[in-house]
């Protein structure tokens, strides 16, 4: 689901953020009309199995592979307050299913009321998402201005993904910005050790990311540290 979405952003020809939030209406669409659904189809059984159940659930999965990847971003445009109160939100539903199954004691041969009404309640109790979102876009309702959001839309983040160089491109990227570090283990006579530098560019790589590594004369110092190792026997290899 994630990367069929990346690819419908990739394609898509308008601004990236309209398509977040139609992603999001379509979940919040896609939920009442799936419990709906569900309150008439739950007894319809194939092999001895719900088919609506099991239906539902697989959109349930989708929309919670979903929810993460475009609503987080288009929540970081809002007043960070509001990110827990959406989750507080997202809690007390949860609950909520939890009390009415409580009531309605599936269970007992005397049941308070049955599934199908069951389903029909929870459809009820996503209804005013539709409206909350309505209202959060037409008065912009806690929305930060334009030079305080830190967020790029999902979109941008899938064009990168789409457009980013092979992963061969990038090592040799990598390799040829340590040229200063294999002249100087030729200089200094000591073994090139492939295995060692290959390992030292990888690490070099993971290290740039984290530290923030900017001097290829700290690639040389590495460089030259671990050839050290490898041509000493006496040496941990663990190192």
């Amino acid at each position: 689901v994630i990367v069929g979405f990346l690819v419908v952003h990739w394609l898509w020809p308008g601004n990236s953020s309209t398509l977040d939030e139609l992603v999001m209406v379509g979940m919040i669409l896609a939920t009442i009309v799936g419990l709906l659904l569900l309150s008439v189809l739950w007894p319809v059984q194939v092999g001895g199995y719900s088919v609506g159940i099991i239906s539902l659930a697989t959109v349930g999965g989708a929309i919670g592979s979903l929810k993460l990847t475009v609503q987080i971003p288009w929540l970081l445009r809002y007043d960070n307050r509001l990110i827990s109160v959406n989750v507080l939100g997202g809690a007390l539903a949860d609950g909520l299913a939890g009390v009415l199954a409580m009531v309605q004691r599936p269970a007992d041969e005397a049941r308070a009321f049955g599934p199908s009404t069951y389903f029909c309640i929870m459809a009820a109790c996503a209804v005013p998402s539709i409206f909350a979102f309505v209202l959060i876009k037409r008065y912009r309702l806690g929305e930060l201005p334009a030079s305080a959001v830190t967020a790029a839309p999902l979109g941008v983040s899938a064009r990168a993904f789409m457009h980013s160089p092979p992963l061969a491109a990038v090592r040799e990227q990598t390799k040829s910005g340590t040229t200063l570090g294999g002249a100087a283990l030729e200089g200094s006579g000591a073994s090139s050790a492939p295995e060692c530098i290959s390992a030292s560019v990888s690490g070099l790589e993971a290290a740039a990311l984290a530290r923030g590594a900017r001097s290829s004369a700290e690639s040389a110092d590495a460089l030259r540290r671990c050839s050290a190792d490898a041509a000493d026997p006496t040496e941990p290899q663990a190192a």
